[in-house]
């Protein structure tokens, strides 16, 4: 029971994680203002998703060190806490990419013709001579990446590194020492 209710917990986190950091994508499409207009906009971003993923792997980490030792006799260990920092990160990822799939495939489709358009001019504003095949190999890469494959191996592997530095901070807050007897 006790495996299952942290498992539960866990996932709980990562779904709360992977929609939370995929929310303003979809508050920028609701208002139908491009990120490109907000100044800023990377750097919001980035502080949004820190901020998002450092309160939640503390508050569910809490949760998870009270389900695994709830009267604090064993502790929890600094390498449990970043076990689940990082497993937390890792499957948030998934349902990050599943979640902006969705966006990128039903409701904002135009979103990957402007990228490939971008690609385009890009490619011939700073390379002239670059071949028709080039551009095109570019735009089949840019094309992956908006894809459920090219979306699910970028959002495990960045949510992964996200999860290794926030997890190298919060597992220091979350963790706790064993209770130590006396011995009489």
């Amino acid at each position: 029971m006790e495996k299952k209710l942290y498992f539960n917990n866990m996932l709980t986190c990562a779904l709360t994680i992977g929609a939370a950091v995929a929310l303003p994508s979809y508050l920028l499409w609701i208002f139908n203002v491009s990120p490109k207009d907000v100044p800023g906009w990377t750097w919001i971003n980035f502080f949004y998703t820190a901020a998002v993923m450092l309160f939640l792997i503390i508050f569910f980490g809490n949760k998870a060190r009270e389900i695994k030792d709830p009267e604090g006799i064993n502790g929890f260990t600094y390498g449990s806490s970043f076990g689940f920092a990082i497993l937390s990160a890792l499957l948030s990822g998934v349902i990050y990419a599943i979640l902006m799939w969705v966006f990128y495939s039903y409701l904002n489709t135009n979103a990957i013709n402007e990228a490939l358009d971008v690609v385009e001019t890009e490619f011939l504003n700073n390379a002239p001579d670059a071949t028709d095949e080039m551009i095109e190999m570019a735009q089949t890469v840019t094309q992956f990446m908006y894809n459920i494959w090219g979306l699910l191996i970028m959002s495990i592997f960045s949510m992964g590194i996200w999860g290794g530095i926030i997890g190298l901070f919060s597992s220091a807050i979350i963790k706790r020492a064993p209770k130590t007897t006396e011995i009489e």
